[in-house]
């Protein structure tokens, strides 16, 4: 995947994550529509690894994936939440760190995460509301779904925690829901 010059490319549609876990590489994120604009080269961001969630940092940004990387377009993953529309890590930063990890033969994403100030990446919580597309699309489903029902309570309830919505509807049907929901928009 190529770096972006600048601070940001305005067509990017992948990204590439650098993830404090002890793994020297870097992983590759679809970034949704309206994304692309937004993310920055040191921006922090919320995706998904295993059964988890994880704060990354976008260390390269593209328009294209690269034919050289060897993946699937329909093996990646979406990036869910941008942290940082400015991103806590320069340019000099993000140099700074690759070398030190490249020097110590470290996890570049470590390196990331402890040159920013402690309690930086502490858990953030989802607040999910329902939006003029989403009252349209409550008009439109007619087939009792975990997405009707999620619909239904934040048009019920207003803006709700992702945390509450799980609790309402269990853990899989609340964060399918919402994913289904997003992914639409």
């Amino acid at each position: 995947m190529t770096k972006s010059n600048g601070p940001a490319v305005s067509d990017a549609r992948y990204v590439e994550v650098a993830l404090p876990l002890p793994l020297r590489r870097t992983f590759t994120y679809r970034l949704p529509v309206g994304f692309g604009g937004l993310v920055k080269l040191g921006s922090r961001l919320i995706v998904p690894f295993g059964k988890r969630s994880m704060t990354g940092y976008a260390v390269s940004l593209s328009p294209e994936l690269d034919a050289a990387l060897g993946i699937e377009e329909a093996a990646l993953k979406n990036a869910t939440e941008l942290l940082d529309e400015k991103p806590l890590l320069t340019d000099e930063i993000l140099k700074l760190t690759q070398w030190t990890a490249d020097y110590y033969a470290a996890s570049w994403g470590e390196i990331l995460k402890a040159s920013l100030p402690a309690g930086i990446n502490t858990a953030s919580e989802v607040i999910v509301a329902i939006t003029e597309s989403g009252r349209d699309e409550l008009q439109k489903i007619t087939k009792d779904t975990s997405r009707l029902r999620i619909l239904r309570f934040l048009t019920d309830n207003g803006e709700t925690s992702q945390r509450d919505l799980i609790k309402e509807f269990g853990e899989s049907p609340a964060k399918r829901g919402i994913r289904e929901l997003v992914n639409q928009a």
